[in-house]
C-alpha cells in the first residue's frame, strides 16, 4: 500500500515571517508527506485577524489558495492585556508582549471558526489528524471542552 501524507492541521499565532511561517513553507514543502487540511490562528504573536492575513500571505506565495484559514479564539483564555500591564509595572517594561501590544484587529469573517474546522476535521478522519501546535493551544483546548472525546481521535 503505498504511503498516504499525513493530515495536518497546523494551529499558530502567526506573525510576521518567523518560525511559525517557516514552518508552514517547510510543510508546504513536504506535499508528498504531509496533507495541511487547514490553518487555525491564536492571539500570541499577534492578534489573530493580523495572524490570519500572514497566513494568507503565506499560502498565496506557496501557491497554495485551497488551504483555508480559520480564526478560532480571539483571546488568550488565561492571559489578559491586565496581567502584561502589571508584570510590566512589577518587573519593568517587557521587550516582547506580543498581541498585547497593540489593540485587537477584527474584521476577518470565515463560514466556520477554527474550533468548529478542528471539531469537524477530526470527526471526518478519527486517528488520522496530526496537530502542528505553534503557539497557545488555544484552539484545540477549547475544542476539547466542547468535544471531550477527540482526544480519543487525534493521532499520536
Amino acid at each position: 500500500m503505498p504511503d498516504t501524507p499525513e493530515k495536518i492541521i497546523f494551529d499558530t499565532d502567526s506573525g510576521p515571517f518567523n518560525d511559525d511561517g517557516v514552518a508552514l513553507v517547510m510543510l508546504l514543502q513536504s506535499h508528498s508527506k504531509v496533507d495541511v487540511q487547514g490553518i487555525a490562528v491564536v492571539p500570541g504573536n499577534v492578534w489573530p485577524v493580523q495572524g490570519a492575513e500572514y497566513m494568507l500571505a503565506h499560502i498565496k506565495m506557496m501557491h497554495r489558495p485551497e488551504i483555508p484559514v480559520f480564526i478560532g479564539a480571539e483571546a488568550p483564555l488565561v492571559h489578559t492585556a491586565a496581567i502584561a500591564a502589571a508584570a510590566a509595572e512589577k518587573f519593568g517594561k517587557q521587550s516582547y508582549i506580543g498581541a498585547f501590544a497593540q489593540k485587537p484587529f477584527y474584521g476577518f469573517e470565515h463560514a466556520k471558526n477554527a474550533v468548529d474546522f478542528i471539531i469537524e476535521t477530526v470527526e471526518r478522519n478519527p486517528g488520522n489528524i496530526t496537530f502542528l501546535e505553534i503557539g497557545p493551544m488555544t484552539n484545540l483546548a477549547m475544542a476539547l471542552r466542547i468535544r471531550p472525546d477527540l482526544e480519543t481521535k487525534t493521532r499520536g
